[in-house]
């Protein structure tokens, strides 16, 4: 189980690292364009605020403080890259991956 924490860990830090490095020279109009779009669209505004409510909704209902307050529930996202060959990960060992991670930093291995 370590064997598998530790690659996880490298994997992510050699993905990130090229990241960050030049992250000071990449400016984002995510935000800007996704602003247009909805401002042409705005069913779809009302959409997106829904689903964010719904979300807000769920996250108080079932992500309470658990064990005294310690765990902390992060959202996360996992995005597999692949072009529909063995690259692609499962969703059972992305989860697995994920379990792996939350016991190493739980101190739990």
């Amino acid at each position: 189980m370590k064997k598998l924490s530790l690659t996880f860990y490298v994997l992510l830090w050699g993905f990130a690292t090229p990241f960050n490095s030049n992250a000071q020279n990449f400016t984002c109009d995510t935000h800007e364009r996704t602003e247009e779009i909805l401002a042409q669209n705005p069913e779809r505004r009302l959409l997106i605020e829904q689903l964010e409510r719904e979300a807000q909704q769920y996250t108080e209902a079932n992500y309470g403080e658990r064990g005294g307050g310690d765990v902390r529930i992060i959202p996360t996202v996992i995005h597999v890259v692949h072009d529909y060959g063995s690259e692609n990960l499962s969703k059972p060992a992305i989860l697995a991956a994920l379990d792996a991670v939350n016991d190493e930093l739980r101190a739990q291995n």
